[in-house]
């Protein structure tokens, strides 16, 4: 296109779920629904993560045609920057229609919270700095300004050739900064997950840093009010904590989310007396 001087517009169509109504053309099924409206938030997010990475048995069982294209488009935008739009959706006949609009911009760079997450292991494990207040400070000067705000509850997560390879976090702040939260988890992350051995430094060139920034939790007193693709849930007993982030590849039913996070905190789901909250995230790739 810029050797030509012309605009490029490349178009993705195919159907959402063909299964939201009684009647419809591929039959009736709950996951319809689900499916329909957690592609719509992604794409209103702009996750393009998410929608790749869409749990195949939901996709299979809601009836659509529309993840193969997006994946193209995706594919073909992948290393410039986008602004997505959702124009309209709607399920006359039980089809699901959805229009949005890629807006491209520059050349993608990462986010400011992974580019610290990232920077953060490299300080570390190349130029030996171990003090996240120290790997802070020597951060400001390298990302947005923004990241020097009040903190909040941080998880970063790191993958190798998609696999997971470490992922803590806090849920709400322990440092002074979000910045220096940031640091802190990252290497944490890396040398504290104890279902992992420790990141070496031979590694850092093959990792994907995810980060996940964490709004205050808010109590939760039945389950209708959990929703595993826009909230994390957090339960509690005593000194028993369970955390689970949202929108978890399997996870797609609040009882099967509320299930999971009290089986992480060694809790009975039937047993009286467990607090429940959900929380929002941020989430950057």
């Amino acid at each position: 296109s810029r050797r030509l001087g012309r605009g490029v517009a490349l178009v993705a169509s195919g159907d959402l779920s063909h299964r939201l109504l009684p009647g419809a053309p591929g039959g009736f099924t709950p996951a319809g629904r689900e499916f329909d409206h957690r592609l719509v938030d992604r794409l209103r997010s702009g996750d393009a993560d998410g929608v790749l990475e869409f749990p195949p048995d939901l996709a299979e069982e809601a009836g659509q045609d529309v993840l193969p294209s997006l994946a193209v488009l995706l594919g073909a935008v992948a290393d410039r920057e986008t602004r997505v739009e959702v124009l309209s959706y709607e399920g006359p006949f039980g089809v699901g229609y959805a229009v949005a609009v890629w807006r491209v911009g520059a050349e993608r760079r990462e986010p400011a919270p992974v580019r610290a997450a990232r920077r953060a292991l490299e300080l570390h494990y190349r130029e030996g700095l171990e003090d996240a207040g120290e790997i802070a400070r020597r951060l400001a000067g390298e990302v947005e300004p923004d990241l020097g705000g009040p903190a909040r509850g941080v998880f970063v997560s790191l993958k190798k050739g998609g696999e997971l390879r470490g992922c803590v976090g806090t849920i709400l702040p322990t440092r002074a900064t979000l910045l220096e939260e940031i640091a802190a988890t990252a290497l944490s992350s890396a040398k504290g997950d104890p279902r992992f051995p420790p990141v070496e430094a031979g590694e850092l060139d093959d990792l994907e840093v995810s980060v996940d920034v964490l709004e205050p939790p808010v109590p939760v007193f039945e389950l209708a009010d959990l929703d595993p693709s826009r909230y994390g849930i957090i339960v509690e007993k005593g000194r028993r904590r369970g955390l689970l982030l949202p929108d978890l590849p399997g996870i797609t039913r609040p009882e099967q989310q509320y299930a999971l996070a009290c089986r992480k905190a060694g809790l009975d789901p039937g047993e009286p007396g467990i607090t429940v909250y959900r929380f929002r995230t941020r989430r950057y790739r």
